[in-house]
């Protein structure tokens, strides 16, 4: 699948779960408020971690072009990459644990909105995000890659 075929799959996926999870809203209107809390916070949570998730891959796809046009060696390309799966393992982690105790610890409407402020953000600036992450995560890699033995 190639990169045009990529983002026309996000960007349906995008709008298709946005207009399920609309109705879905709207569904729940005679829902126990809060019920509609605790579900749009898993939906917030969802959303922002899908969010993060198409960043990553940008990112991610971005940082092995640059490690395979570098005039490094292998080793140290390998170095780079593994880094950078720690990296995203680590904090893939953290979003997880600190989305599921947001959720058992208690999901509030003010919170909720806040996340999905967020999430809407980060997904209009995902583009220059993605290029200025890229330099920033190439660069570290790199020189923590340079430094392992």
């Amino acid at each position: 699948m190639n990169d045009s075929n990529i983002e026309k799959s996000k960007s349906l996926f995008i709008i298709a779960a946005g207009i399920i999870i609309g109705i879905g809203r709207g569904c729940l209107n005679d829902a126990n408020e809060e019920n509609v809390i605790i579900i749009m916070g898993i939906i917030n949570c969802i959303a922002l971690g899908i969010v993060f998730l198409f960043l990553h891959f940008d990112v991610w796809k971005g940082c092995n072009k640059q490690i395979k046009n570098a005039g490094i060696n292998t080793t140290i390309k390998d170095k780079c990459r593994n880094l950078l799966f720690l990296w995203y393992t680590i904090c893939s982690v953290l979003f997880t644990i600190i989305t599921v105790a947001y959720i058992i610890r208690g999901c509030t409407a003010k919170i909720n909105d806040i996340i999905s402020i967020i999430a809407l953000a980060f997904s209009i600036a995902s583009e220059g995000l993605s290029c200025l992450l890229q330099k920033l995560y190439y660069n570290a890699a790199l020189k923590l890659a340079k430094k392992i033995k």
